[in-house]
């Protein structure tokens, strides 16, 4: 009954067909994913919170944090289902950022090479190619908003720790180096984590539970209420390197809009195309159940990434999150750390092959907390071999 009740306070504020029984793919307590009425791609659905709420600074975290929780699993089954393994998330709060509905939400878009289903103009200005030094974030910029953003969320400002503003034990909240806007971060989970199927549910819902959180700080601390969230899932998406992040924009109202998105297709779904979607995330989920129980996969899972890339590089939306300088002006205590042989225990931690790298959680130091690896652990220090 408090499901229906939910879903009632959003008659007449979204489209009647996000409503209709027939096109729910999804529905928890919490959250609600839909078939799009209008897709751009076979798989292409909607995830809302029940909660009525038009911005994103003005939402629950947990709601947007159960949002996150379900991504993975939304993922797996259209994969089971579509083929597709590259998938864009976004969202748009806010009229200048193209909210387009009174109600938050991600559209959940899956992509080819071969057919793109959508595309991100990071640079509609034409200010740049990627790496101008232009547009590196200064340090003295970078200090001056973190210390407002930490302000506004009633903690006290730290200095010596680069761009990072926010940490918990699961994730980690930078500025990026090269932003598209001032204000441009990057949530991401400490554990490393190329695809959404390879994150775990509790550090893909920390990082949406974190974003409203930080739409707040940026509302009270800069005056700026509209801003644009992606996460860009397989190479063919536009990630990278096998690192998730969910980057937030910040829109101003005096500027050209630092982000563009475009759709480039669209498709009709036929009736018995919405039942196997239906029947792929009801499969998934109902095996979720049994697996959670019994401590084992039943659903089978892939990753977007194959291997790692050969040339990995930092675009101009800095979505390489391990390539940020997190730490440019270095704590003292990370002297002696950084300089460091790894241990015996850490020099036989299990690699992962799939990636050539260990799978390894860092603290906002940089200090491996499980396994450990030099390469990756002298970029958590933004430095470089």
């Amino acid at each position: 009954r408090m499901a229906s009740s939910t879903l009632d306070s959003l008659q007449g504020v979204v489209p009647s067909e996000w409503l209709d029984p027939a096109r729910r793919l999804h529905e928890s307590s919490l959250v609600v994913v839909v078939m799009h009425p209008k897709p751009v791609c076979i798989g292409h659905c909607l995830m809302f919170p029940k909660q009525r709420c038009a911005r994103l600074q003005d939402s629950d975290p947990d709601h947007l944090g159960a949002c996150g929780m379900l991504l993975p699993k939304i993922k797996r089954a259209l994969r089971m289902a579509t083929g597709y393994r590259c998938y864009g998330i976004l969202m748009h709060s806010g009229e200048i950022a193209g909210q387009d509905v009174q109600q938050l939400h991600f559209d959940i878009m899956p992509t080819s090479k071969v057919k793109q289903s959508f595309r991100i103009d990071w640079d509609p200005k034409k200010e740049g190619e990627a790496g101008n030094q232009d547009r590196r974030l200064r340090t003295k910029a970078a200090e001056m908003i973190i210390r407002g953003l930490r302000s506004a969320m009633g903690l006290a400002h730290l200095t010596g720790w680069g761009s990072l503003v926010y940490e918990t034990d699961k994730i980690l909240c930078e500025l990026v180096q090269i932003p598209v806007a001032v204000g441009h971060c990057i949530i991401s989970p400490k554990t490393l984590s190329p695809d959404l199927e390879d994150c775990s549910i509790e550090d893909c819902g920390a990082c949406t539970w974190m974003l409203p959180k930080l739409a707040k700080a940026f509302e009270i601390s800069t005056g700026r209420k509209d801003f644009f969230v992606s996460v860009l899932n397989g190479p063919d998406a536009g990630q990278n390197f096998p690192h998730l992040t969910f980057q937030l924009v910040p829109f101003s109202p005096r500027n050209q809009k630092p982000v563009e998105v475009y759709t480039m297709s669209s498709v009709t779904y036929k009736a018995h195309q919405i039942s196997q979607l239906q029947s792929a995330i009801r499969h998934v989920m109902s095996e979720d159940i049994i697996s959670n129980a019994l401590h084992v996969a039943a659903t089978p899972m892939e990753s977007s990434w194959s291997q790692a890339p050969l040339h990995p590089v930092v675009n101009r939306a800095g979505i390489s999150s391990p390539f940020v300088d997190r730490a440019r002006s270095q704590h003292p205590n990370l002297e002696a750390w950084a300089g460091k042989t790894p241990s015996r225990q850490e020099q036989r931690a299990p690699a992962n092959k799939g990636l050539g790298v260990r799978t390894t959680t860092f603290s906002a130091a940089g200090q491996s907390i499980i396994g450990g690896d030099d390469r990756l652990r002298a970029l958590t220090l933004g430095r470089t071999f």
